[in-house]
Protein backbone atom coordinates (compact mmCIF):
# COMPACT_ATOMS: atom_id res chain seq x y z
CA UNK A 1 0.00 0.00 0.00
CA UNK A 2 1.60 3.20 -1.23
CA UNK A 3 1.05 5.83 1.49
CA UNK A 4 0.40 8.90 -0.74
CA UNK A 5 -2.08 6.88 -2.83
CA UNK A 6 -3.85 5.58 0.30
CA UNK A 7 -4.07 9.10 1.73
CA UNK A 8 -5.48 10.37 -1.59
CA UNK A 9 -8.07 7.57 -1.54
CA UNK A 10 -9.00 8.42 2.05
CA UNK A 11 -9.29 12.12 1.21
CA UNK A 12 -11.79 11.31 -1.55
CA UNK A 13 -14.10 9.69 0.99
CA UNK A 14 -16.68 11.61 2.94
CA UNK A 15 -14.92 11.34 6.29
CA UNK A 16 -14.44 14.18 8.77
CA UNK A 17 -11.24 16.19 8.37
CA UNK A 18 -10.13 15.27 11.91
CA UNK A 19 -10.31 11.55 11.06
CA UNK A 20 -8.35 12.09 7.85
CA UNK A 21 -5.70 13.99 9.81
CA UNK A 22 -5.53 11.20 12.41
CA UNK A 23 -5.28 8.45 9.77
CA UNK A 24 -2.65 10.40 7.82
CA UNK A 25 -0.63 10.79 11.01
CA UNK A 26 -1.03 7.07 11.74
CA UNK A 27 0.14 6.04 8.25
CA UNK A 28 3.04 8.42 7.62
CA UNK A 29 6.47 8.95 9.18
CA UNK A 30 6.71 5.47 10.67
CA UNK A 31 10.03 3.70 10.99
CA UNK A 32 11.01 0.07 11.20
CA UNK A 33 14.06 -2.06 12.00
CA UNK A 34 14.94 -5.61 11.07
CA UNK A 35 16.42 -8.10 13.51
CA UNK A 36 18.31 -11.17 12.31
CA UNK A 37 19.62 -13.15 15.23
CA UNK A 38 21.34 -10.62 17.49
CA UNK A 39 21.94 -8.10 14.70
CA UNK A 40 19.58 -5.12 14.47
CA UNK A 41 19.42 -2.82 11.45
CA UNK A 42 19.26 0.95 11.59
CA UNK A 43 15.86 2.62 11.44
CA UNK A 44 14.34 2.94 7.98
CA UNK A 45 11.36 5.03 6.92
CA UNK A 46 8.30 2.95 6.03
CA UNK A 47 7.06 4.32 2.69
CA UNK A 48 4.43 1.71 1.95
CA UNK A 49 2.30 -0.90 3.67
CA UNK A 50 0.02 -0.92 6.64
CA UNK A 51 1.07 -2.02 10.10
CA UNK A 52 0.88 -5.78 10.42
CA UNK A 53 -1.20 -6.88 13.38
CA UNK A 54 -2.97 -3.55 13.75
CA UNK A 55 -6.75 -3.52 13.97
CA UNK A 56 -7.15 -0.77 11.41
CA UNK A 57 -4.60 -2.11 8.89
CA UNK A 58 -6.98 -4.52 7.11
CA UNK A 59 -9.61 -1.78 6.82
CA UNK A 60 -7.10 0.63 5.32
CA UNK A 61 -6.16 -2.01 2.76
CA UNK A 62 -9.83 -2.57 1.90
CA UNK A 63 -10.31 1.18 1.43
CA UNK A 64 -7.18 1.27 -0.73
CA UNK A 65 -8.53 -1.48 -3.01
CA UNK A 66 -12.19 -0.40 -2.97
CA UNK A 67 -11.92 1.11 -6.46
CA UNK A 68 -11.03 -2.22 -8.07
CA UNK A 69 -12.93 -2.33 -11.37
CA UNK A 70 -15.72 -4.87 -11.48
CA UNK A 71 -16.79 -6.70 -14.64
CA UNK A 72 -19.61 -4.98 -16.48
CA UNK A 73 -21.28 -8.06 -17.95
CA UNK A 74 -23.27 -10.68 -16.10
CA UNK A 75 -21.20 -13.57 -17.49
CA UNK A 76 -18.10 -12.39 -15.64
CA UNK A 77 -17.29 -12.56 -11.96
CA UNK A 78 -14.84 -10.87 -9.62
CA UNK A 79 -14.24 -12.20 -6.11
CA UNK A 80 -11.84 -10.60 -3.66
CA UNK A 81 -10.56 -11.45 -0.23
CA UNK A 82 -8.02 -8.98 1.11
CA UNK A 83 -5.18 -9.22 -1.44
CA UNK A 84 -6.46 -12.27 -3.34
CA UNK A 85 -8.51 -11.73 -6.49
CA UNK A 86 -10.33 -14.30 -8.61
CA UNK A 87 -11.67 -13.28 -12.02
CA UNK A 88 -13.87 -15.55 -14.10
CA UNK A 89 -15.91 -15.51 -17.29
CA UNK A 90 -18.16 -17.96 -19.11
CA UNK A 91 -20.20 -18.21 -22.27
CA UNK A 92 -19.45 -16.96 -25.77
CA UNK A 93 -16.45 -14.64 -25.85
CA UNK A 94 -15.37 -15.65 -22.33
CA UNK A 95 -11.65 -15.53 -23.13
CA UNK A 96 -11.93 -12.04 -24.64
CA UNK A 97 -13.94 -10.75 -21.66
CA UNK A 98 -11.58 -12.38 -19.20
CA UNK A 99 -8.56 -10.71 -20.81
CA UNK A 100 -10.43 -7.37 -20.85
CA UNK A 101 -11.16 -7.72 -17.12
CA UNK A 102 -7.51 -8.55 -16.43
CA UNK A 103 -6.40 -5.52 -18.48
CA UNK A 104 -8.81 -3.26 -16.56
CA UNK A 105 -7.51 -4.55 -13.22
CA UNK A 106 -3.91 -4.11 -14.40
CA UNK A 107 -4.55 -0.49 -15.41
CA UNK A 108 -6.28 0.23 -12.09
CA UNK A 109 -3.43 -1.41 -10.13
CA UNK A 110 -0.86 0.63 -12.04
CA UNK A 111 -2.77 3.87 -11.44
CA UNK A 112 -3.00 3.07 -7.72
CA UNK A 113 0.64 2.02 -7.25
CA UNK A 114 -0.28 -1.60 -6.54
CA UNK A 115 2.16 -4.15 -7.86
CA UNK A 116 1.08 -7.61 -8.97
CA UNK A 117 3.55 -10.41 -9.51
CA UNK A 118 2.34 -12.30 -12.61
CA UNK A 119 4.59 -15.25 -11.66
CA UNK A 120 2.37 -15.77 -8.62
CA UNK A 121 -0.75 -15.66 -10.77
CA UNK A 122 -2.45 -18.75 -12.16
CA UNK A 123 -5.16 -19.57 -14.65
CA UNK A 124 -7.34 -22.62 -15.00
CA UNK A 125 -9.56 -23.46 -17.95
CA UNK A 126 -12.63 -25.54 -17.28
CA UNK A 127 -13.83 -26.04 -20.80
CA UNK A 128 -14.50 -28.50 -23.60
CA UNK A 129 -11.69 -27.28 -25.85
CA UNK A 130 -8.23 -28.73 -25.17
CA UNK A 131 -6.17 -25.59 -25.79
CA UNK A 132 -7.16 -22.67 -23.57
CA UNK A 133 -6.54 -19.15 -24.87
CA UNK A 134 -3.42 -17.30 -23.77
CA UNK A 135 -3.98 -14.85 -20.93
CA UNK A 136 -1.54 -12.07 -20.16
CA UNK A 137 -0.73 -9.55 -17.47
CA UNK A 138 0.91 -6.88 -19.55
CA UNK A 139 3.78 -8.56 -21.40
CA UNK A 140 3.77 -11.59 -19.08
CA UNK A 141 1.81 -14.74 -19.81
CA UNK A 142 -0.29 -16.14 -17.01
CA UNK A 143 0.50 -19.83 -16.71
CA UNK A 144 -2.26 -22.42 -16.69
CA UNK A 145 -2.52 -24.97 -13.93
CA UNK A 146 -4.56 -28.17 -13.78
CA UNK A 147 -5.46 -27.54 -10.16
CA UNK A 148 -5.97 -24.32 -8.21
CA UNK A 149 -6.79 -23.90 -4.54
CA UNK A 150 -8.27 -20.50 -3.70
CA UNK A 151 -8.09 -19.23 -0.11
CA UNK A 152 -7.39 -22.79 1.04
CA UNK A 153 -11.14 -23.41 0.75
CA UNK A 154 -12.14 -23.90 -2.87
CA UNK A 155 -10.42 -26.15 -5.33
CA UNK A 156 -10.86 -26.31 -9.09
CA UNK A 157 -9.48 -29.14 -11.17
CA UNK A 158 -9.32 -28.99 -14.95
CA UNK A 159 -10.33 -32.22 -16.67
CA UNK A 160 -11.36 -32.87 -20.21
CA UNK A 161 -15.06 -33.81 -20.20
CA UNK A 162 -16.45 -36.84 -21.93
CA UNK A 163 -19.98 -35.45 -22.20
CA UNK A 164 -20.75 -32.77 -24.78
CA UNK A 165 -23.53 -31.12 -22.77
CA UNK A 166 -21.30 -30.00 -19.90
CA UNK A 167 -20.71 -26.27 -19.62
CA UNK A 168 -17.38 -24.91 -18.48
CA UNK A 169 -16.01 -21.60 -17.28
CA UNK A 170 -12.65 -19.92 -17.88
CA UNK A 171 -11.12 -18.79 -14.62
CA UNK A 172 -8.04 -16.71 -13.96
CA UNK A 173 -6.93 -16.45 -10.39
CA UNK A 174 -4.83 -13.39 -9.56
CA UNK A 175 -2.89 -13.27 -6.37
CA UNK A 176 -1.58 -9.87 -5.33
CA UNK A 177 1.47 -9.69 -3.15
Amino acid sequence: VDHPTLIATLSNLDIPAQWLKLLTSYITDREFRVRIGNALSTNKLMRAGVLQGSRIGPYLFLVHTSGLPTPRDRNSILQTYVDDIMVGADGNGAARRLQLNLDNIREWASNNNISVNPRKSQAIALRKRANPPALTWGADRILYSNNIVYLQQWEWTSTRPSQEDLSFTDFAVKRQR
